[in-house]
């Protein structure tokens, strides 16, 4: 009828009739099989409802008079998309949205708009704009929703540097569907059947030029907020800061996509207050002054360096019993020191980064260094041992461009880099356990290289491993492919009661681990030449769903990073248990256990540690117990020898500094 005032969109009997009430109907069939679904927030079960009435609405039923109407203005579909991207990156990080900030809904909405806009520059159609940005916007959503669910962090800006990576490791996990998935693709389909209500009705502008010009003024638009949306001064003055040391506290007050713009700006190093290539020198003069007390090293032994994948001490955030000791040879070790070495956050690379450069990410807060960071001119362990005339080799069995190692570790001075296809690993019988190549694999491997490689220069051998990566649902088990040694398997008897399965799985993981210790252990105790070993965890284990953290106060974030690290040498020393100290401390306690003389680079920071014994990225822990955040603004507040280091450090890694030859050498 001409003058009716609801119709039906399409035909009764029209195809895509059938196919919007399959995928509403299909939809809230598969939400109502999902028993899970009332444990999320009552908002994201509301949104849930309201959106798929909101797709049935809009995809089936049509009012004439308001079609015509919404046709004349396409940029009301912007709004919509603004609010659809909003509320999916909320749902994809659970944000309970009980400390989001106003500012912080603003700041998103405006982003969103953004995002839409440089889909209408691209395409010129603002339907098929708010249909692409939908799209786009939801991949990135399920995406950061599975990536919190298993490496405990949202997707940052860095991760697009190591998608590769991502999808290498993906396969070690179970992907299901899940509620919150619901909710996201539930809001697509709203925004995608009110998207396609300006189909073949949306007015465009009277000329080409007209057109264009629409269009690049969409993309100043957005170009403009990007840029002042991630500037400091601007977030700064709203209220709008970057907390680093927890990822909730980030995101939950600020919402998604406010967060991450801002951290756009931690792909770049930060400048510490008052620094100067002139202070520099002036404490390098200073040290210089001292260093007359020192000596040089006498017979420096073999170095061995182990960064092993996901071991985490979870007695320091959780109680648990197991039903047998999980790693009995390691914990009853002696000639040790031992302590926890707390990383930047929850990716291997990172840790990797302040091992072995011992620079702190407080100055450079991006996640994925090694891919995104010209590695040739900053100091590492292998490129200053090479000076006191050290063979250095680095072994990691997984594919040699996972976070561009097969460029990081050369640029980082390794004489010889080797990965799971290189030729020379093939003397050894590899025997792969969980998610692949074992530890005892790996360090046959170090030993095969420690004999092929014999000469009258001590070795430096370096090896990051990958047995104990997750998931931790691939086990036999618990219905997975690994097909483990049932006298092996440890029973978790009290503890863990939501993921006692992958407890399980993770800690009969890492008896292997303790078993391939003992044999390189046993190895360099029946060597002559003085050799040195040191093994440390890079991030926590983390599993599906968190455990319980009761005592833990604001220092969570130093036991939830704090993964062990355990120093054994073949000749006597002095056993010791450090503590906490922050990663970038690692290797000069490493060195000074060896008895390797030290650059003044590494004597500041071992001097650092009785003013700053936790050296963390998001924080730093004074010798009175207190915790505190960086403020390179007024780095003069700081401890005295925080300040030199941090000094040190940006002469170091920024490329426009004078460099000082004295920094990165030994005294002698």
């Amino acid at each position: 009828m001409k003058h009716q005032i609801i119709t039906l969109r399409h035909r009764l009997l029209h195809p895509l009739t059938f196919l919007w009430v399959i995928l509403c109907a299909g939809g809230l069939a598969l939400w109502m099989d999902l028993p899970e679904r009332t444990e999320l927030p009552v908002w994201e079960q509301v949104v849930f409802y309201v959106c798929l009435a909101l797709a049935l609405l809009f995809g089936e039923i049509s009012v004439p008079a308001l079609d015509r109407k919404l046709a004349r203005i396409p940029a009301i579909l912007l709004p919509v998309c603004a609010c659809a991207a909003f509320l999916q990156t909320e749902v994809s990080i659970a944000n309970p949205m009980t400390s989001l900030s106003n500012w912080g809904v603003v700041w998103n909405l405006l982003i969103a708009a953004s995002i839409c806009l440089v889909c209408y520059f691209l395409l010129g159609r603002m339907w098929l704009a708010g249909i692409v940005s939908g799209v786009l916007m939801t991949l990135l959503s399920v995406v950061n929703f599975f990536t919190l669910l298993f490496r405990g962090t949202p997707v940052c800006p860095a991760d697009i540097f190591s998608a590769g990576t991502a999808a290498e490791v993906a396969g070690g996990y179970e992907i299901t569907f899940t509620p919150a998935v619901a909710v996201i693709l539930a809001v697509f389909l709203a925004q995608l059947a009110i998207s396609l209500v300006f189909y073949r009705t949306e007015q465009r502008p009277a000329s080409r030029k007209a057109a264009w010009a629409i269009r690049f003024a969409a993309l100043a638009a957005a170009f403009v907020w990007f840029r002042v949306g991630s500037l400091p001064a601007v977030t700064t003055g709203v209220g709008l800061n970057l907390i680093d040391w927890s990822w909730s506290e980030n995101y939950y007050p600020k919402g998604y996509l406010c967060t991450t713009l801002m951290r756009v700006n931690s792909l770049f190093y930060q400048k510490p207050s008052g620094y100067s290539d002139a202070k520099v020198t002036q404490f390098l003069d200073e040290m210089s002054a001292e260093a007359g007390e020192r000596t040089d090293s006498g017979e420096l032994p073999n170095i061995i360096l182990i960064v092993n994948e996901s071991w985490f001490d979870w007695t320091q955030i959780t109680d648990f019993t197991t039903s047998a000791p999980v790693m009995p040879f390691l914990d009853g070790l002696d000639n040790c020191v031992r302590g926890y070495a707390v990383n930047p956050i929850v990716g291997t690379a990172a840790s990797e980064y302040e091992i072995l450069t011992s620079n702190s990410m407080c100055l450079f807060p991006s996640n994925n260094p090694f891919t995104q960071m010209n590695l040739k001119s900053t100091s590492s362990i292998a490129r200053y041992l090479g000076e006191l005339g050290y063979t250095s080799s680095a072994f990691h069995p997984c594919p040699a461009t996972n976070y561009n190692r097969n460029t990081a570790y050369p640029a980082l001075g390794f004489d010889n880099v080797y990965f799971g296809d290189s030729p020379e690993i093939d003397a050894v019988d590899v025997v792969n356990v969980h998610t692949g190549f074992s530890d005892l694999s790996c360090f046959e491997v170090l030993c095969h290289l420690y004999e092929e490689q014999q000469s009258d220069q001590p070795q430096f051998l370096y090896n990051l491993t990958f047995q104990n990566h997750g998931g931790y649902q691939i086990a036999d088990f618990n219905g997975g492919w690994w097909k483990t040694d049932p006298e092996r398997r440890i029973y978790v008897t009290s503890g863990f009661d939501n993921v006692r399965s992958e407890a399980e799985e993770y800690f009969t993981a890492l008896t292997y681990t303790d078993e391939a210790f003992q044999y390189l252990v046993e190895y360099f105790e029946a060597v002559d030449d003085p050799t040195v070993i040191c093994m440390v965890g890079d991030h926590q284990s983390y599993f599906s769903e968190s455990t319980p953290d009761g005592h833990i106060k604001y220092e969570s974030t130093m036991y939830q990073r704090g993964t062990p690290f355990v120093i054994w040498t073949n000749f006597p020393i002095e056993e010791e248990e450090v503590g906490y100290i922050g990663m970038p401390q690692l290797v000069p306690l490493l060195l000074q256990t060896a008895g390797v003389e030290l650059s003044p680079y590494y004597q500041s920071i071992t001097e650092l540690y009785e003013e700053v014994p936790v050296l963390a990225s998001a924080f730093y822990r004074t010798s009175d117990g207190e915790f505190h955040p960086y403020d390179l603004s007024n780095v003069a507040e700081m401890p005295g020898m925080l300040q030199r280091y941090l000094y040190f450090e940006y002469s170091n890694v920024a490329t426009h500094t004078r460099k000082d030859s004295r920094l990165l050498t030994p005294f002698s």
